[in-house]
Parts: C-alpha cells; structure tokens; sequence
C-alpha cells in the first residue's frame, strides 16, 4: 500500500501527518507512564500490607482532587496553555522521581499511602492536559476521526506497560518502574515541544480575566447546586459509579494482599491481569459497542455494567456465606468483577452515559458532562473513602461489610439507573410530541416507536389519543378508530381539532355529523373551514337546505367557506342556489367582491370554475390577480396554464404565480418545456427554471439536469438549487458525470477563493475580505448542495442545519458524519469548503505552499466558465478602476460578455 493509500485507510490528511504523529507519540508515553505508575504503586501497597489505608488514601486523594481542580482551572485563566501543560507534565514527572527515590529516602507505608493519594491526581492531571490539548489542536469533527487512533494507540501502550512491569521488576525493582515512568512522561513532554513548534498558533488561546473566572467560578460548594432534575439524577448515577469502582477496587485489591505477598508475584499478577483487561477493553471498543449501540437502547446499556457486577457481588455473597475457605473463590469473584469493570466502564458504560446529555442543549449538555467527570468523580472517591472510615469507626471494617456496601452501592446504582432510563424515555418523548403534531408523513426509528409506544397505548389524555391515531392508526380496529374520532371531535384544543377533523376525512361514519355541524360554527377559521366541508361532504344536497340560515347570517371568511362548501359537494342543487350570485361577483365593479369571488373558486376547487378564474387572472387590480393565481392551484385547469406564464414572464406575482404553476404537476411540465426553449433573457430563463425546481417530478428534473453545466453561473445555481429541493435523489452515470465536473470546478474555485483572502490586494481592502468571505459562504451551501444532488437531501438538511447552529460542536459532528458518508474523493472536494474558516487559513496555507500569492480578477475565470457571483466581479472592477488598475484586454471582453447590469455598471463608471 503506497502512503497515500495509508493515509486514506486511516482518514489522515496529509497535512495532519506531523502533528498527529507526535500527538501519537505524546499520547502513547503518557498511557505508558501511567501504566508504569499504576502498577508500581499498587504493588507497593499490596506489598507492604498497606490495603488497610485505602480508606485515607481515598478520603485525602478526593480532597486533593477537588484543590488541584480549583488551582488547574485558576492556572487554565492565567497561564498559556504551553506553559501550563509542561508545568503539569513537569510535575508527574517529578511526582515519578520522589517515589522512585522513595526506598532511599522515606520507605515506610505512611509514605507510600501520600502517594498513592498524589497518584490519583496525577492521573487527573494527566488527563486534562492531553485533552487540553487535543481539544487546542483539534475541532471536534478532527478529533473524532483521529482520536479513535490516539486512543487505541494509548491502550497499546497500557497493554506495553503492564507487561514489561513484571520484567522490570524482575530485572531490577519495583521502584524503577517509577523511573520508567518518569522518563515515560520526559518522552511524551519531548513530543509536546515538538507538538508545540509545529502549531504555534494552534497553542495561542485568548483567557479571560481571572476576574471574571472568578465571578463565573462562584464558591467552592456553588459547583454542587443541581437545579435540573435530569443533571440532579444522572449526577446521583455518575457518582454512584464511582464509589462502586472504589469499593470494588477495595475489595479486588484485598484478595490480591491476602494471597500474594512478594513484590515478583504482585508484578507478574498485575502486568497479566490488566493487560488481559486492556486488550479485551479495546477489542470491545472495536468489535461490539458499535454493535450493542444498534440493538439496544440508551436506557438499557448504562445498566449493562451495574447488572454484571451485581451478578458476580452476588456470588460473592453467595460463597461469603456457603463456602468455608473462600479465599481462591473470592480472589476469582473479584478479580472477575474488576475485569469487567476493566472491560466495560471506558469501552461501553461511559459512552453510553454521555450520550443520555445529547437531547439537552449545549449549555445543559456541558453542564453536563462537567458534573459527571469534574464533580462527581473526586466527590465519589471523597464518599468512599468516608464510607469505609465509618465502618473504622464502629470497629466492623471487614471484608465482608465491604462487600455489603458494594452490592447496596450496586442495588442503589441500578434502581437510580432505571429511573435515568424513564427520565431519559420522557425526555425523548417530550421532544417527539412537536414532530407527531407536526408531520403528516411520520417516520420514526425503533428506539422513537418503543419511547412513546407505551405512553401512547396507556393514556386517555386528547393529545395521547391524537398520537394514537396517527402513529398507530393502520393497526387499529375500525371500530376502535372511530371511537377515538368521536372523543377527539369533543375536544377544546384547536391543535387536537384541526388534526381529527383531517383524520375523521379518511374515517367515514355517520356519528361524526353532530360534530362537524357542532364545530362548524367555532371561533377558529381553520377549525370551522375543516368542519364545515367536512358536514357538506356527509350532507350533499341536504346541505343548501341545512346551511341557508348560517350563509345569510355569515359574513367575510366564514360566508366564503360555506358557499364553497356547498357549490364543491351539492352538485346541482348548490350550483343553482350560488352560482349565479358567484358570477355577479366575478363582474363586479367592487374589487372585494372580485376578490371574494376568487377565495370562493379557490375553496371549490373544482376544474369546471376555470372560466371566471381566466377573467380574473387578467384582472387590472394586482390584489384580486394575486386571489386568482392562488385559486388556480387548486382549481387545477390545464387552460389556465398559458395565462400562468404570462404572469411569470412579466415577473409580477412570480412567487404566487410559480406555485400554482407547480400545483399542476405534470401538466405543465409541457408547457414549461416549451418556455424554455423560447430566447428570453437571463432573468425570466432563471424564472423557468426555478418553475421546473418547484414541480418535484421526473419530467422537470430532468429540464435542470440538463442545465446543471450551463457557463451562467446563475443557471447552474437554480439548477443545482431546484434539483436538491426536490428531494430526489438522481442515479446514474451522467447526473453522476455532471456532479464530478461541478464538484471539480467549485473546488477550483474553492482555491482561489482563498488564494485572493490571503492575497496582498485583499490584505489592503477590507471590502473585497468581507464579500470573499461571503463569496465562500455562498459556495459552501452551494457544494452542499450538490452533494445532495448524489447523496440525498436528508442527509445534506441535517449537516446544513447543524453547520448553521451555534454549537460548535454540533458543527463538527455535522462534517464528520457527512465526510464519513461521501466516498473519499467527493470528501476531498467537499470537506475543505464546508469545514472553511478564518481558522482554518493556517492549515490551507501550509497544504498550499506553492500558491499564487498575486491574484487578480482573471483568476475568477478558468474552465470556460464564471464561478463568482455577479456582485464580487462587479467590485473587483470597481477596485481596479479606483486604484487605477488596467483590466487585461482579454478580461474586459470576457467582462462584457457577462449578462449583468451590476457589472456593466461598474464596466461603464468612471472615476
């Protein structure tokens, strides 16, 4: 496989390659240097019979925890980051070398205790500072893509680690490991400096004023104050797991202390052991959560490790009971309880717990994930410790209470879980209320159906009932439909209204009459309209009769809704009854009459009504033709088409006028094939064309395929536009062809674009920065959009609604999930326009070093084509003529050639 291809299979860009390596670098030595520390303090302890001050070691590390956290966050304010992180790296790195000279200096267990204690804030540090800078030299979507790499990359060096220890330890002693660590952690500062010099500006970040970190930061006990009920629960949860994992270490590391006592044995046990764990724990990160994520939902996979342990702390209950000597069995209970938890807690429970914050918004998400990791860890550590000096204290610190605080831990931890699960099932509920009220069309997901599944089956709540309806209709009785129509017609809601009626149209049944005739007189016109031609349909004939006394008495909208009608579903009877008070009104001299008696036509709906419609349309007040072009959507008579097109080629009404002609569907599509052919000017041409956008049918597409390479960039960008609105997805070889010519082209375009920001020209004018930077705004949805021409609507709306958010973040997860669907040479075209910021200039600069550095205006022609706005040709024109500068001879005719009154004017202009 040649290097690109590497760099392909592994999704780096090659730009990428220096600094990821030597983040690769700094990451693995890091894990490898805590590897050594984990294992060398542990068996120090384990060796020196020190178990029985877990509990202190616990109670002050928590607290020293919660005191580095304050004076991380109030260095983070004050400090640049590469100060701060090599003062962080400096200081694990000098914390390895004090134990390591701990067997010269101070080798007792009241020692080792402290650092233990100093151990669990080096792991602390240690994991904000790669993360700190991660989170500087990546954007979210980079980090996704490549952290799956620099992850896998730590937990090899973890498996290294673990195994090297017991040769370490053989060869030389169990403090080297110490030394090992400390020359780990040197290394992986060597790789930050490295780090550090390739991405200056990466590094540089503006703090905030200490001040103000203050006043944001509030007291010590303000970071406790939960005031959301979803973050108080799943905080509860978060800290429960905790003090299971401090328990459960507790109590694995008590069996090891009871059966092996030499430091030989406790390496050798220790490197195999979490090696094992480490190895499974990646192999399940890659080969299963992908997997369980699919099967299962959410609520169900944070109990997946609680429920493990909780079976295997009850067979150890179960041996602490029933067996005599249970020594070997409660080494194997626990050690496979911490396996597990080795296993499970990185690989699937936390990412299953963080993924309960993603229906919040971003500042509750933040808080969030703040609460679990920053809070509740060291306060669970902090309660642990304080739960076993409890136990001290009344003189019943066993084993065997130990183990009954871990599987009460456990019962609390898996009943608070149950409850995150239905807190979290009612969040999502509530959250799909807007989409069943909404949508006609409703497509849910199964984890979607089972959320509301239950509430929708159970409830006798009006708006539950709708839910019912409409998202289990199909599969009800018929007779169980209909009851639920008739109590969903007795409502108050409007909402609940509006929506029954609709339904009760597909549902026929006589019961419904008193209804419709009862809502046909309610104070909301859409409720009434809806019941009014809801009662007509069932009464027919009857209704000229049953309606004459409300139609005399109406006035305005509801009078117009009642003729209607009563001319759609009386037939005759309600024809000789209106229809000639109608026509009075289509030659009234009143213009609210005319107008009345086009919202009438238009409420009939009927193709036999086209006649006064085409008077109407010609109609010289602007008013009643824009009542009449609305009533021809729904009257839908093909005769009314040409006169459609009049309106569009005189561009009064274009917007009214393009929808009706879109009502008519494949009718037009004729019609519309014909205009096009005709020579009219640039303006109406693109008028066509958005036509043909708005009919979302073969025939029409079709018409814009075939402009989608026109030389006006204003016809590729109607095409492009009309074809993705569609929401069709166009297969086969030439739409395909037309979509890597256009992609080709934009990222040409792309190029230059922001060759002319970094150009000298751009530098001095500020105007010409600020219309390239919309230039490139403008070419970001447009390639957006052409990959969707490819790729689906569906899936271009939702990144090109995240892209427009102002979460950050949700940015970033937009550009990762689109540059994970397109095949990899679209993703190189596509991902580099989409992903464009000021930021992101450095990065283009240094994958761009042989740039033209001088552009000018002929560099905004190439390919036979234009792909710059009419606006940004016309003003580097404008520039060139106040600077003095001579446009090329060849430029100035390729300039007038341009069908733009903007850049004609400024062709024109003189100083």
């Amino acid at each position: 496989m040649t290097y690109s291809g590497v760099l392909r299979f592994f999704q780096i860009k090659g730009a990428e390659v220096p600094t990821f390596l030597n983040m690769l670098g700094h990451s693995f030595f890091n894990a490898l240097a805590i590897a050594f520390s984990f294992t060398a303090i542990n068996v120090l302890l384990v060796e020196m019979n020190g178990i029985e001050n877990l509990p202190y070691i616990y109670l002050l590390g928590g607290f020293l925890m919660l005191i580095t956290g304050r004076i991380y966050s109030s260095l983070e304010s004050r400090l640049p980051p590469q100060r701060l992180f090599t003062l962080v790296l400096l200081f694990c790195m000098g914390w390895a070398i004090v134990a390591r000279s701990a067997d010269l200096v101070q080798n007792t267990l009241l020692f080792v205790s402290f650092l233990y204690a100093l151990y669990l804030v080096i792991y602390q540090l240690s994991n904000l500072e790669f993360w700190g800078v991660a989170s500087l030299l990546y954007d979210v979507r980079q980090s996704k893509r490549l952290f799956g790499m620099l992850t896998t990359g730590e937990s090899v060096a973890k498996i290294l680690g673990y195994m090297a220890t017991p040769l370490i330890v053989t060869w030389f002693s169990v403090y080297d490991l110490f030394l090992c660590a400390a020359v780990a952690f040197l290394i992986s500062l060597i790789f930050f400096y490295r780090l550090a010099r390739l991405n200056k500006e990466g590094l540089k970040v503006a703090h905030h004023h200490d001040e103000d970190h203050e006043k944001k930061s509030g007291s010590w006990l303000s970071v406790f104050r939960i005031g959301d009920p979803f973050l108080r629960i799943t905080g509860l949860f978060a800290l429960l797991a905790v003090l299971v994992y401090y328990f459960v270490h507790y109590t694995f590391l008590n069996r090891v202390e009871v059966h092996f006592r030499e430091a030989e044995e406790l390496a050798y046990f220790f490197g195999l052991f979490f090696s094992f764990g480490t190895f499974l724990n990646l192999a399940n990160r890659l080969l299963v959560f992908n997997r369980l994520f699919k099967m299962l939902r959410i609520g169900n996979m944070i109990l997946i490790l609680p429920a493990f342990l909780a079976a295997f702390t009850l067979a150890g209950l179960v041996g602490m009971v029933f067996i005599e000597d249970p020594l070997y069995y409660m080494l194997w209970v626990f050690g496979l309880i911490m396996l597990f938890d080795e296993i499970l807690r990185s690989s699937l429970h936390l990412p299953s717990f963080f993924v309960l914050f993603q229906p919040l918004s971003k500042h509750k998400r933040l808080e969030g994930h703040t609460l679990a990791k920053g809070r509740m860890e060291p306060l669970g550590i902090l309660l642990a410790g304080g739960v076993m000096l409890v136990l001290i204290w009344f003189g019943v610190f066993e084993i065997q209470s130990i183990i009954v605080c871990l599987a009460v831990a456990l019962i609390l931890w898996i009943l608070v879980g149950m409850k995150v699960s239905r807190m979290y099932g009612e969040l999502v509920r509530f959250l799909l209320k807007n989409r069943l009220l909404t949508s006609r069309n409703l497509d849910f997901s199964k984890e979607e159906l089972g959320a509301i599944g239950g509430e929708v089956s159970a409830s006798t709540d009006p708006v539950n009932l709708l839910y019912r309806l409409k998202v289990m209709g199909p599969g009800l009785p018929n007779q169980e439909r209909k009851d639920l129509l008739v109590r969903l017609l007795s409502d108050e809601n409007p909402l609940v209204l509006k929506e029954a009626l609709e339904l009760a149209g597909e549902f026929r049944d006589e019961r419904m009459v008193p209804y419709a005739r009862e809502l046909a007189g309610h104070e909301n016109l859409e409720v009434s309209s809806k019941a009014v031609f809801l009662l007509c349909s069932f009464l027919e004939d009857d209704a000229v009769e049953e309606l004459e006394e409300d139609i005399n008495q109406s006035r305005g909208e509801r009078r117009e809704q009642l003729v209607a009608a009563v001319l759609k579903y009386s037939g005759i009877v309600g024809a000789t009854t209106y229809g000639s008070a109608l026509m009075d009104k289509v030659r009234s001299s009143s213009i609210e009459d005319r107008i009345t008696a086009a919202n009438v036509i238009g409420l009939v709906g009927l193709r036999d009504y086209y006649h006064p419609l085409a008077k109407l349309l010609r109609d010289e007040d602007r008013e009643v033709r824009r009542a009449a072009i609305t009533a021809t959507a729904t009257v839908k008579n093909e005769k009314l088409i040409p006169i459609l097109f009049e309106i569009v080629i005189s561009g009064e009404l274009f917007r009214e006028a393009s929808r009706a002609i879109a009502a008519f569907g494949k009718e037009a599509i004729p019609h519309l094939k014909l205009e096009l052919a005709k020579s009219y000017d640039i303006r109406i041409h693109q008028r066509l064309l958005k036509i043909a956008g708005h009919i979302h049918l073969p025939g029409s597409l079709r018409l814009l395929v075939t402009e989608l390479l026109a030389s006006d960039p204003g016809n590729r960008s109607v095409a492009i536009s009309g074809i993705y609105y569609s929401g069709e997805t166009i297969t086969g070889a030439e739409i395909r062809e037309k979509v890597d010519r256009l992609l080709d082209l934009e990222a040409q375009y792309f190029d230059v674009l922001v060759a002319q920001l970094l150009s000298p020209l751009a530098e001095d004018e500020d105007r010409l920065k600020r219309s390239l930077l919309s230039e490139l705004d403008l070419q970001r949805d447009r390639v957006l959009k052409i990959a969707g021409l490819w790729y689906g609507r569906k899936l271009i709306q939702r990144i090109s609604d995240n892209l427009r958010s102002a979460d950050r973040s949700l940015a970033a997860n937009a550009i990762e999930l689109l540059e994970n669907r397109l095949v990899r040479r679209d993703a190189a075209r596509v991902i580099p326009v989409v992903e464009f910021s000021l930021e992101t200039l450095y990065d283009w600069k240094k994958s761009h070093r042989n740039y033209q550095k001088d552009q000018g205006i002929e560099s905004l022609f190439f390919n036979g084509c234009i792909c710059a706005s009419e606006w940004l040709i016309a003003l580097m024109v404008r520039i060139y003529r106040e600077r003095g500068i001579e446009l090329p001879t060849d430029i100035l005719s390729r300039l007038e050639g341009i069908d733009s009154e903007a850049v004609m004017a400024e062709l024109n202009a003189k100083n």
